[in-house]
């Protein structure tokens, strides 16, 4: 073979090595590249899917939490109203009991004013009786005097 001929044939040899190589790199390159974008897009989309399960987790313990604390408060309010309403029965019972001395009082009371008002008509019809007596007495003292012409003086001194 011809020296040229063999530099051509090398050299177009060399070319097409050159070629294809660079079209290989370009096909590899070009591969790689949509591997790594595909890859990138799924793990964009697992990070998604992952981060809507995370929010949602949040949010689902974020409502237990808030259902827990709600129910913690309405027991607690439940039991403050049970602490009142049994504070209040107590006090109820007070005033009950108090009302009912108060009312004995006054009955006794009433009870003492009627005995005390009976006791003085009583006192004052006494009074009269007495008062009414000693008229008599001393009517009859004047008419024995009148009839023995003593005097009661007199009388005691004989």
């Amino acid at each position: 073979m011809d020296p040229v001929l063999a530099i051509v044939l090398i050299c177009v040899a060399l070319l097409l090595g050159i070629l294809g190589t660079f079209f290989v790199m370009q096909f590899v390159t070009n591969g790689k590249v949509k591997t790594a974008e595909k890859s990138s897009k799924q793990i964009l989309r697992d990070a998604e899917i992952k981060a809507e399960r995370i929010t949602k987790n949040a949010e689902i313990d974020a409502k237990q939490t808030a259902f827990e604390m709600k129910q913690n408060a309405q027991n607690e309010i439940r039991q403050m109203k049970q602490e009142i309403q049994l504070a209040q029965n107590k006090l109820d019972a007070r005033e009950d009991a108090i009302d009912a001395r108060d009312n004995a009082l006054v009955q006794k009371e009433n009870s003492l004013d009627r005995k005390n008002e009976i006791l003085t008509q009583k006192i004052e019809a006494n009074d009269k009786k007495s008062e009414e007596l000693d008229k008599k007495i001393d009517a009859i003292i004047s008419e024995l005097e009148k009839v023995s012409g003593m005097s009661v003086k007199e009388a005691h001194i004989s």
